[in-house]
């Protein structure tokens, strides 16, 4: 029986990519679709979908599943659901209003691994540090890599989507 000093490994959390709208209008990407893939399906393996609309209430932007940052003539959406732009699928980001289809694969991340005190004394465990997040090295967008080397995972990975 564990009481002070046994700890517990865990998967490191993966980060999200975040799509940036450059040059379109907000009635343009009103509605986005993502699709997830099995990873190197070559896009024929279609494991999910998810809708993403802003929501405008009182100013508020966080919509269905999505929040849209905008700032000058670019908007972020930043997908506020456990399915996000990660690593180990292969991605579809479809503009309904424009009919572009965006693929985004062959995401490249760490995977790392935290450990965590167990045990009825973990309250008083110097453990007291957030879980840890893997870093996105690179990923291909419409077969062009995108290296994010440098960056971290309190930053934002983003793709730029031009219109």
């Amino acid at each position: 029986v564990c009481m002070m000093s046994c700890t517990k490994e865990y998967d490191c959390n993966d980060s999200q990519i975040s799509p940036v709208f450059v040059n379109y209008s907000d009635s343009e990407i009103d509605t986005l679709i993502l699709r997830k893939y099995e990873n190197n399906s070559n896009f024929q393996t279609l494991i999910d979908t998810l809708i993403i609309t802003p929501r405008i209430n009182s100013g508020n932007p966080i919509g269905n599943n999505g929040i849209y940052l905008s700032q000058n003539d670019s908007t972020t959406v930043l997908i506020n659901f456990p399915l996000g732009i990660k690593v180990g699928y292969d991605w579809q980001l479809f503009i309904p209003a424009t009919h572009k289809v965006i693929k985004i694969s062959e995401i490249l991340s760490e995977r790392n691994h935290g450990k965590r005190s167990t045990g009825i004394f973990r309250i008083f465990s110097l453990d007291a540090r957030p879980p840890c997040t893997n870093e996105i090295y690179s990923c291909k967008v419409d077969g062009r890599l995108i290296d994010f080397t440098g960056k971290k995972y309190y930053e934002n990975y983003s793709i730029f989507i031009s219109n």
